[in-house]
Parts: C-alpha cells; sequence; structure tokens
C-alpha cells in the first residue's frame, strides 16, 4: 500500500505549484517524496563501476531530475540504477548526496494518446443525469507567473452522493475546511476530487462506480485530471498537464468540451478496462 506521509519531515526539495481556486492545492501531491522511508539514495560498487541508486519503498512512480540538469529519471518502486560511473571517479557522488538538489515528481512520463483512450465513469450513479461543463481555473506558478487549465465542473446539489470516476489508488488527502483528494492510475495518470466530504484513506483503492464521497456547499462541483509531462515543465514550470477525458453515457463515450446533460452509464466493459 502507498505510505502515509509525515509532511513535517523535509528530506527532499521538490517543485510545488497550486491551484488558487479555493485554495484547492496540487502540491501536497508532491510532498510525497519528502520522507526518508520513501527515497532512500545509495552509492554501490559493481563490475568496476560506483552505480547510484535510488530504492523507492512506496508504492508510486517518481520522475527525479538534479536542479540545473534537463535529464530525466524513472523511479520505479523498488530498486532504480539511476547512472554508473567509473570506479576511480569522483563525479558519483556530487549531487547525488545533496539532497537539495535532487527534484521528485509523482507519476511517470505517458503518452497523451494513450491517456486519451481510457475511458471514465462520471462522478454519478449508473443511469443518473448530470449537468457538466468544461472549465478553465487559475493555476499559480510561482508569484509572477499564473495559467489556466482544463477541468470539469459538474452540478451536484448539497448532500449527493459522488462516484469514483476511474479505477485506482487514493495518494494523498487534503484537509482543509474541505476535503480533497488524489488518485493515481496504473498508467501514470491522476485525477483531483476537489472539496467533498470523505472517510477515504490514504492507500485505499477504489473501483469506478464506488461511493466516495458527498457534495458539499453550493458551488460546482471539481474535477482535475492530470499527468507529468516534461514539456510542460519546460515551457509553463507546472510539472503536469491536465486534459479532459473521455465520460461513457448513453450517447456512447463523450469529452466534455461545452455545457452538457448527460447520462451515465458503468458498464462491465469500463470496470474492466484495468484492474
Amino acid at each position: 500500500m502507498i505510505k502515509t506521509i509525515n509532511l513535517h519531515s523535509i528530506l527532499l526539495s521538490v517543485v510545488l505549484f497550486c491551484c488558487a481556486t479555493a485554495q484547492a492545492q496540487f502540491q501536497p501531491l508532491i510532498k510525497m517524496a519528502k520522507e526518508r522511508n520513501v527515497m532512500t539514495f545509495k552509492l554501490e560498487k559493481n563490475n568496476g563501476y560506483i552505480q547510484r541508486i535510488v530504492i523507492n519503498e512506496s508504492d508510486m512512480d517518481y520522475v527525479m531530475r538534479y536542479k540545473g540538469d534537463n535529464r530525466f529519471f524513472s523511479i520505479r518502486p523498488g530498486k532504480n540504477i539511476i547512472e554508473q560511473f567509473p570506479a576511480n571517479s569522483q563525479e558519483a557522488k556530487g549531487k547525488f548526496q545533496q539532497h537539495e538538489n535532487i527534484l521528485f515528481y509523482p507519476g511517470r512520463e505517458v503518452k497523451e494518446s494513450k491517456v486519451g483512450k481510457v475511458v471514465y465513469a462520471l462522478p454519478v450513479k449508473d443511469g443518473s443525469t448530470i449537468k457538466c461543463k468544461a472549465a478553465k481555473d487559475k493555476v499559480i506558478v510561482n508569484r509572477e507567473d499564473s495559467l489556466r487549465v482544463p477541468c470539469v465542473h459538474f452540478q451536484l446539489n448539497e448532500g449527493d452522493s459522488i462516484y469514483a470516476v476511474r479505477t485506482g489508488t487514493v495518494c494523498f488527502i487534503t484537509y482543509d475546511r474541505l476535503k480533497s483528494f488524489y488518485v493515481y492510475h496504473n498508467d501514470g495518470s491522476f485525477e483531483l476530487y476537489h472539496d467533498l466530504e470523505s472517510n477515504l484513506k490514504v492507500g485505499q483503492h477504489i473501483k469506478a462506480g464506488d461511493y466516495v464521497g458527498t457534495k458539499l456547499g453550493q458551488k460546482p462541483f471539481k474535477m482535475f485530471f492530470f499527468y507529468f509531462d516534461q514539456e510542460t515543465l519546460k515551457t509553463t514550470k507546472l510539472p503536469y498537464k491536465t486534459f479532459s477525458p473521455l465520460f461513457r453515457t448513453s450517447n456512447g463515450d463523450i469529452r466534455i468540451e461545452d455545457n452538457h446533460e448527460l447520462h451515465a452509464v458503468i458498464d462491465d466493459k469500463l470496470k474492466r478496462q484495468e484492474k
């Protein structure tokens, strides 16, 4: 299971970014790389070489890079050989022993074409009708820069039940006035369920169509869908690219691009597309 993190134990320097609307923050997701029992660094000698090793003790994938370096390294669960140097090289230690120079991003590189083919359920019961629309919400990059990124607004009444849109694992939960939680998928993508009442726990596995919480307040229920992307990081300084997924409806699979009133379909084919 994904480990619960002590957020007060700061080990690694990470890149943070947050959504300014209603104080919804993406940044807690990235704090998962800050605990020593999640990432361990080692230098090992092997066949005349010194290898830089990162041991990832969580079930999450990460992307790692050094500050000022445009190379990216995939960190899968377990032991990862990052790079190796001749045994007499002094370069092997370098930045690798200076943890403040190492950046981590939860997730992994994925192809947009692959993510775009995955079909999501609407966040309501099978057969229910829901109004929704494509929107763009403001994201703060730093003190000087901000962007507007795609999300989906679902029109739900206060007290309405909310259901999982896709099978995955809860990887982080924020505890502000309302809860927001993040779900990680086996293809490296995430979604953020924004501001609801929920009893979910970090590490809990949920399936498409499972009850996940209750709508609070009068504002639309928001969801963000995103994945790590090198090019987005280089051009916008945000580590993640947001996208609008396909949703299964009675009229087929639809990508929400405007205002819609849709009838939810949660069939066996949708449930079986991932375990």
